[in-house]
């Protein structure tokens, strides 16, 4: 991503630059999202429910069942529901929705440790899915390794875990500050059957 002089001399140098930093930030976060959630619509766990309530509780209940079954121990259950859907049930209940990295979420909800609130392009109306922490995995490559370095590409990482790398430099051909970054991250599950996919479908309507 680039910053350009014309931004910053509207700007301001630090809001220039944080704003096309969220931006590429929300990128690489949707390409991974993205990619994770498609994954979780694969759970072979199908199960169908009356109600979006029954929905998220019958989810629950299969994914702790089938996990007792394999010997597994499951602290927590995160499931995950349309934006919509939630905010159709709330209604005016005194439930605080909260957000981070541009997630919303409720905590402590009907037996949920977290309930991920998705828009449709990540997870359709009418459709809820279930799985215990345990079985959610991140790979990734530090893009800080020193070998990368060899090649003369070297990459600044923060934080505890290094997922992504970054290096900026001025280009005086476009006057521009520009940014690059580097990941290789991947979520996974492990186990398929291990995640619950409800899908909700009142009483007496056919398919």
């Amino acid at each position: 991503k680039s910053v350009s002089v014309e931004a910053v001399a509207k700007y301001g140098a630090d809001i220039a630059v944080e704003k096309t930093d969220d931006a590429f930030i929300v990128a690489l976060q949707n390409k991974v999202l993205t990619d994770y959630y498609t994954f979780l619509g694969t759970g072979t766990l199908k199960l169908t429910e009356t109600s979006w309530q029954r929905a998220l509780a019958m989810a629950k209940a299969k994914v702790l069942d089938k996990f007792a079954g394999m010997d597994k121990d499951v602290t927590e259950v995160v499931g995950f529901a349309n934006i919509i859907d939630a905010y159709s049930y709330l209604g005016d209940k005194d439930i605080t929705v909260q957000s981070a990295f541009g997630l919303n979420y409720v905590e402590n909800f009907l037996g949920y440790r977290t309930l991920f609130l998705l828009p449709a392009k990540y997870i359709a109306s009418n459709k809820v899915i279930a799985t215990p922490v345990e079985n959610i995995d991140l790979y990734y490559v530090d893009p800080g390794d020193s070998d990368f370095g060899k090649l003369g590409l070297n990459y600044t990482v923060e934080g505890e875990t290094n997922l992504i790398g970054v290096h900026v430099e001025g280009d005086y051909s476009r006057a521009t500050g520009d940014m690059y970054a580097i990941m290789g991250m991947k979520l996974w599950a492990e186990d398929l059957d291990g995640i619950a996919v409800a899908t909700v479908k009142a009483a007496g309507t056919g398919g």
